[in-house]
């Protein structure tokens, strides 16, 4: 059975950041590869077993239900595609985070800005 395409890319997009994802970030990468409901995508992927969302007091999180799947997902997306994407996400947050939360999530633009480096593309 094949995906919709809004649910298949909320997934690419949940896949470029690894394992789980809080739904702050998702909120501020909606616009990426022109899937401006995400959440809804991903509320549907939910339903389908491949990721699970937890809710705790302060934030509410996306997690693929195993590695395999976020890893299938990920490899999935083109190579080129991915480089752009994970360039869009990047960018994205940069202009996207306020100041006072730049510190928590410098972390995930650095991750992103690494897996785009020459020395992980290949030539």
């Amino acid at each position: 059975q094949r995906l919709p395409n809004d649910v298949l890319s909320g997934l690419q997009v949940m896949s470029c950041f690894g394992h789980d994802v809080s739904l702050e970030i998702l909120v501020h990468v909606r616009d990426v590869c022109s899937n401006s409901d995400i959440v809804a995508g991903l509320d549907l992927a939910t339903k389908e077993l491949l990721i699970k969302k937890a809710d705790t007091r302060d934030r509410s999180v996306y997690r693929f239900v195993h590695d395999m799947v976020q890893n299938t997902v990920y490899q999935g997306i083109e190579q080129q595609e991915r480089v752009h994407m994970l360039k869009e996400i990047a960018d994205t947050l940069i202009a996207r985070t306020h100041e006072g939360r730049r510190d928590a999530i410098l972390f995930i633009i650095v991750d992103l800005i690494n897996r785009v480096s020459p020395r992980n593309t290949p030539v």
